[in-house]
């Protein structure tokens, strides 16, 4: 049930990007990924096995509703790949994290690669999903220089499978601690 609710409002942001093309505008938060995995985990099926693997403390800067959107259209993805296996991961760089969906599935190759992030028609139903996902990447490097960092990636092999990650600004602990005090000080 909490899967198709999530489905559901996925084709409904899809179909709304869809009319806007590209007026996007992100409402830009702290966004916790284990918030984000958290609810991917609850989607997970039966038939696939879903491994998430993040560090509590990870926090980007990002909105909130399309950091869930770009997680969970990659792990739909790699859901419809066949993939019985599926990956979920957030690794922390000094300036940024990069969340990336591996699965075991089909896998492509270099010319449906090349392709990943164009509109298609797949299995008959509407290939907005990975065009999104790229638009929301783009939209976020034009909002400021903070976003420099944020970049969404491919690569696969057939028969081994696909990782598709993405970067989003990393939020700095120390910087999150002394904007709390600030507060706790100015409300004194």
């Amino acid at each position: 049930e909490l899967a198709h609710e999530i489905n559901r409002q996925n084709d409904m942001l899809t179909e709304w990007i869809k009319m806007r093309r590209g007026n996007i505008r992100p409402h830009i938060e702290n966004v916790n990924l284990n918030d984000i995995f958290a609810v991917v985990k609850k989607t997970s099926t039966t038939t696939t096995k879903t491994r998430i693997t993040a560090d509590t403390s990870t926090v980007v800067k990002a909105d909130k509703s399309l950091t869930l959107f770009l997680v969970n259209t990659l792990v739909d993805n790699a859901r419809k790949s066949g993939a019985t296996e599926i990956d979920v991961k957030a690794i922390t760089n000094s300036n940024y994290a990069e969340i990336s969906v591996t699965d075991n599935g089909k896998g492509m190759t270099d010319e449906q690669l090349a392709h990943l992030f164009e509109y298609k028609q797949i299995d008959g139903k509407g290939g907005f999903g990975l065009q999104n996902c790229r638009g929301i990447i783009d939209r976020y490097r034009k909002i400021s220089s903070l976003f420099s960092v944020c970049m969404i990636s491919a690569k696969s092999a057939i028969g081994k499978g696909t990782t598709i990650s993405f970067r989003l600004p990393l939020v700095k602990t120390v910087l999150i601690l002394l904007l709390s005090l600030a507060s706790i000080n100015l409300q004194a």
